[in-house]
């Protein structure tokens, strides 16, 4: 219909009508592009958001993780140093109890 309408203009030479009729499907398709690009943009973003998130809840994980090896690996540097002080001092472990 909308090209029915400019071929009419046309062979008629309306300029002015072919003119508003170039812009009207100018700022159109304008729209529609900008309409696709907020839609992508806002899909971008929460998936970013949910990116973020699986981030946060690694990073807390892992910081728990390591809060665990550091209590093991200090119980077993103790557990070393009492060793290790038994054999200085020629002690057997139940003596030191």
């Amino acid at each position: 219909m909308l090209l029915r309408r400019v071929i009419q203009h046309v062979r008629k030479q309306e300029w002015t009508a072919v003119a508003i009729d170039f812009a009207i499907v100018v700022v159109g398709v304008f729209a529609g592009i900008q309409a696709a690009n907020w839609n992508e943009m806002r899909a971008d973003e929460a998936r970013a958001r949910g990116y973020l998130e699986r981030i946060h809840n690694d990073v807390e994980a892992d910081l728990a993780n390591y809060a665990n090896r550091i209590g093991f690996w200090k119980s077993v540097s103790n557990y070393g140093r009492i060793g290790l002080d038994n054999a200085d001092n020629r002690r057997s472990p139940e003596q030191t109890q």
